[in-house]
């Protein structure tokens, strides 16, 4: 039996809940049942609407989730990384490193720093 939603908004819906709650479960496997599609199938359609695969478009989310929970809590680092859906601080740290910021808690203290000088 086919799922009567289509492909592409299967997939629209499947990013926006990887955004909406970056914590949950968003294996590679978890999310290709949730499209319907097979894991190798879905890096491809995620890659065809966004031009990166499902695993790095997750990791993406979750430093953007975190960078923003870095802005606006004084929470230690590892509840950020928890609510974010880092497995660990050095999880995060690494993710913040491949996406091109500086350590999360560098990136604290530089926001709070900009923050203060407005």
């Amino acid at each position: 039996m086919r799922n009567s939603v289509p492909l592409t908004e299967r997939i629209r819906s499947l990013l926006s809940e990887v955004v909406d709650d970056p914590a949950g479960d968003h294996s590679l496997e978890a999310m290709a049942v949730r499209a319907g599609v097979s894991v190798r199938h879905l890096n491809r359609l995620v890659a065809q609407h966004t031009g990166i695969t499902a695993a790095r478009y997750v990791e993406r989310a979750r430093v953007a989730a975190a960078a923003a929970l870095l802005q606006r809590s004084k929470a230690p680092l590892a509840a950020i990384a928890s609510r974010a859906g880092f497995g660990s601080v050095e999880t995060m740290r690494r993710a913040f490193l491949r996406a091109g910021h500086v350590p999360p808690g560098a990136y604290r203290n530089r926001t709070k720093r900009a923050d203060g000088e407005r």
